[in-house]
């Protein structure tokens, strides 16, 4: 499940026989996974939180997805897109009931969130921006904003 990385095309090249499904609530994303899939694979529009796909998997993958392993230092955390945590409770539930028995949740590690900028060839600067939310022992709150910009006039946000 999950088809926002392009871990899922070095997958078909390694492994065509291989029966996937990838999962993603935006049907833009599937759009692009389409290209770049063809006809291998199933793909279905769905959240995570609410999804019923009426089969078990032996392998789901988030890779830049709803969770992740953030590592920021001496510290490891699981990182998610909500702030609720019984809200990831509930997804992470729902994608362990899409599991076999002995099936494998695998989470990609991502380092610290950092603003970060990017000049493109047409003019148009893209832009994330990270601003501090929350912090305490257990939790800390990003707020995460991308931008295109050309001559510092937002285009898109």
């Amino acid at each position: 499940m999950g088809c926002r990385n392009r871990i899922i095309e070095k997958l078909k090249a390694l492994a065509p026989e291989a029966e996937f499904t990838g999962v993603d609530i935006t049907s833009s994303m599937l759009d692009i996974a389409r290209k770049r899939l063809g006809e291998w694979g199933k793909l279905v529009e769905a959240d995570v939180y609410n999804m019923d796909l009426k089969e078990t998997f032996d392998i789901a993958v988030s890779s830049g997805g709803v969770w992740v392993i953030n590592q920021r230092g001496d510290r490891t955390d699981l990182g998610n897109h909500t702030n609720e945590i019984p809200q990831d409770i509930k997804g992470l539930t729902n994608v362990a009931k899409h599991l076999c028995q002995e099936g494998l949740l695998l989470l990609s590690i991502q380092g610290e969130h950092k603003n970060y900028q990017k000049n493109l060839p047409t003019g148009i600067v893209y832009s994330q921006e990270i601003e501090k939310i929350g912090e305490n022992d257990e939790i800390e709150s990003i707020e995460k904003s991308y931008f295109f910009k050309k001559d510092g006039e937002i285009l898109a946000q």
